[in-house]
């Protein structure tokens, strides 16, 4: 994970920020999702599997899978999430709309504050 401000991120870490964009090459099967964290405001690109991504945006908010399948839609930006990096803080993990966050989830983002 590259940060805007060049720290890198802490492993297993659930953070949680606003979907800025989505950027992706069908090609290289390679992906960056960029949120913006919602406490510190640091602007994370977080290297991701294109196609598992573009597929995961587009159940969870929508408008996001495009005519000719390209993932032009936009119905993903500006959407809450949780998130976190895979095992070894290399790629993104997976994310959670904050608004449809398990009890479970919420609660251990709060816990890790503590």
């Amino acid at each position: 994970m590259v940060r805007e401000d060049g720290k890198k991120g802490g492993r297993m870490e659930i953070r949680k920020g606003i979907i800025k964009d989505f950027q992706g090459s069908w090609g290289s099967g390679l992906g960056t999702l960029i949120i913006k964290d919602s406490e510190t405001g640091v602007t994370d690109h977080l290297s991701c599997d294109n196609a598992a991504t573009v597929r995961a945006l587009e159940a969870c908010f929508g408008n996001v899978i495009t005519e000719g399948h390209t993932a032009d839609g936009k119905g993903y930006k500006d959407q809450e999430v949780f998130w976190s990096m895979d095992d070894m803080g290399l790629v993104l993990g997976g994310f959670t709309p904050t608004e449809h966050a398990p009890f479970e989830l919420v609660e251990k983002y709060k816990n890790q504050k503590e």
